[in-house]
């Protein structure tokens, strides 16, 4: 009683070879026993979910319908007695791959899912346009691994960002990739990724000029 599946087969293995020589035993798992826990904070579907034994944080996630619009994809914490057992942020696991943080529940557990953090919009030259959470001290090159990166075509000199103040001015400003990687960015922000001024093959059609509209 107690012992994980793996320590109980290796006790079995010992007493056997003990007791009964020639004569080997294996076990198997026929059910897994339900754990309850409760899911909280920004959820689609908060309350108390049944989950078996083998269950994970992304397991609840999945049950629960995952964080609603208010919700963090990549601050959420689970407690145990009212302790933070570990953080996960699914950015990691679905973009990066990276499981360590995706740790196993337990009975009673309480998974909290925090509010959302500063959201920028990407689009134009890139992989995959969205709006991302960046996280504190997270800068423009995580914004545009999040994006899978430039497409062939994007011009990394000219890169627009835009940003509403608190006045509701608007701030529009271009940056080269360079300059952008050193640049703070603020909740809110929109990035647009221009693309490579082009010439036509066609003699007869003129050449493709980019230009800037304000006002």
């Amino acid at each position: 009683s107690g012992l994980t599946y793996q320590k109980t087969q290796e006790e079995l293995d010992r007493i056997v070879e003990a007791s009964l020589i020639g004569t080997e035993v294996s076990i198997s798992l026929i059910k897994v026993r339900p754990i309850q826990i409760f899911v909280v904070g920004q959820s689609m579907k908060p309350g108390s979910y049944n989950l078996n034994a083998l269950s994970s944080i992304s397991t609840a996630l999945f049950e629960s319908g995952g964080p609603n619009d208010s919700g963090s994809l990549r601050n959420i914490s689970l407690k145990r007695s009212n302790e933070l057992i570990g953080t996960l942020d699914l950015y990691d696991l679905f973009i990066e791959g990276n499981s360590t943080a995706n740790i196993k529940i337990q009975s009673g557990d309480v998974l909290l899912i925090n509010s959302i953090g500063n959201q920028v919009k990407i689009f134009g030259e890139v992989n995959r346009a969205a709006i991302f959470e960046l996280n504190k001290n997270e800068d423009f090159d995580d914004l545009l691994t999040f994006a899978s990166g430039f497409k062939p075509l994007a011009d990394k000199k000219k890169i627009i960002l835009t940003r509403q103040a608190i006045d509701n001015s608007i701030f529009v400003k271009e940056f080269s990739y360079e300059q952008l990687k050193d640049f703070p960015l603020l909740a809110g922000d929109s990035i647009f990724i221009d693309r490579l001024p082009s010439i036509s093959i066609d003699a007869n059609k003129d050449r493709r000029e980019s230009v800037t509209l304000e006002g």
